[in-house]
């Protein structure tokens, strides 16, 4: 019998299963829908769940950290060298990112949000002014499960984690949620609005879909 980690009910009208960046098995499924009728979908898919869900399991064990002292971080194309040592706050210095004994994990946090305000900011900026269009504010959020976000309001939200990408791919999102102000939606319209701006806007989509195991560092 499969084990599914997370049910995700709504008003689709189908039936799928899908493995997250770290190997946790996610069916969606619409409201009401019977859990016989789920069971039996699962054991016919459960070869392919058992081998992807391995697989991406043994490549997140390769890439998250046990432990944050020595850890190689991902950050804007780079790496940063985590030091846990007896500093009072986290700082950057040759190459490493000194963090406090006390907190480390929350010290990163709180120090990776900060750069995030001031890059994602700076970046959006410059894009807009690009683009002609302008977004009523700019936010740093921790989500999980998407890179960035334009709400109806033209809000727009960028989580931390976008800054373990190359700041190409940070362009990218900033361009994509820009995009967005005009056209609501993933219509032919609006990918021809991102393109006209970043011509090779789906390689770079397809690298940020190829990491979307970074949405779960930290």
């Amino acid at each position: 019998m499969i084990t599914v980690d997370e049910y995700r009910f709504s008003k689709r009208k189908t039936l799928a299963v899908s493995i997250d960046p770290v190997g946790r098995v996610i069916v969606r499924a619409p409201k009401g829908y019977p859990q016989k009728k789920i069971d039996d979908f699962l054991q016919k898919k459960a070869a392919w769940i058992e081998s992807h869900s391995r697989i991406k399991r043994e490549r997140a064990a390769d890439i998250l950290p046990s432990s944050l002292d020595g850890y190689l971080l991902p950050f804007l194309g780079g790496q940063l060298r985590l030091v846990v040592s007896p500093v009072k706050r986290a700082k950057e210095e040759s190459g490493a990112l000194y963090l406090p004994m006390v907190n480390p994990e929350s010290a990163l946090k709180n120090w990776l949000k900060r750069q995030a305000r001031e890059i994602f900011l700076s970046r959006t900026i410059y894009w807009q002014d690009k683009m002609g269009v302008r977004c009523r504010s700019v936010s740093v959020s921790s989500a999980k499960r998407r890179w960035g976000s334009c709400s109806g309001k033209d809000e727009i939200r960028y989580t931390y984690r976008l800054l373990y990408a190359p700041m190409e791919m940070i362009d990218y999102v900033v361009v994509h949620e820009l995009a967005h102000i005009r056209h609501k939606n993933h219509s032919a319209l609006f990918w021809k609005e991102v393109s006209a701006y970043m011509p090779d806007c789906f390689s770079r989509r397809a690298w940020l879909k190829k990491h979307a195991l970074y949405l779960e560092l930290f």
